[in-house]
């Protein structure tokens, strides 16, 4: 008898995880994470590992993806997911080293077919020259269902724009 309440209850438990982990808001919410993991580089990670780990990015963009920036007008538009790759392969040739970490979420909305995660990205940019851009940074990504995958369609940068700051 106890067996049988033990394993009713590892049961419900097994597939309570699983609702709680397929749930829209936890996929979108890991997506998100995922993404920026992808878009962080090592510092002496050579130049073939890190266009390799930009190859996962072609499942989460969309073809096209609006970017809102109220700091940075110059970059606000629509670009195509073959010049993202471009940006950020630049960005894998050149860059000492990148770092984006989601220092907080704070919200994830999901419509439908459509989400929009709020959340504060810490963010690290080292250049060959030294220079180098970081600070904290509110973002907000806009995913749409494409199939049955998340696709990033939407970047806003809110707020003030990340500190630049020269080394010598």
């Amino acid at each position: 008898m106890i067996r049988t309440v033990l394993l009713l209850a590892a049961v419900a438990g097994a597939v309570l995880f699983l609702v709680w982990w397929f749930s829209p808001d936890q996929v979108v919410e890991r997506r998100s994470r995922s993404l920026f993991r992808v878009l962080t580089i090592d510092a002496g990670t050579g130049i073939p590992a890190r266009l390799a780990g930009m190859g996962s990015l072609d499942a989460m963009l969309a073809d096209e993806v609006f970017i809102d920036h109220v700091a940075l007008p110059e970059v606000e538009g629509t670009i195509g997911c073959a010049q993202i790759k471009d940006v950020l392969g630049w960005l894998c040739r050149h860059a000492r080293r990148t770092r984006f970490d989601v220092a907080g979420i704070d919200s994830i909305e999901v419509d439908g077919a459509i989400a929009r995660v709020d959340l504060v990205l810490e963010v690290l940019v080292e250049l060959p020259d030294r220079r180098l851009m970081k600070g904290m940074h509110p973002v907000t990504l806009g995913w749409r269902l494409a199939g049955k995958s998340w696709v990033l369609e939407r970047v806003e940068g809110r707020g003030l724009p990340v500190d630049r700051i020269a080394n010598d």
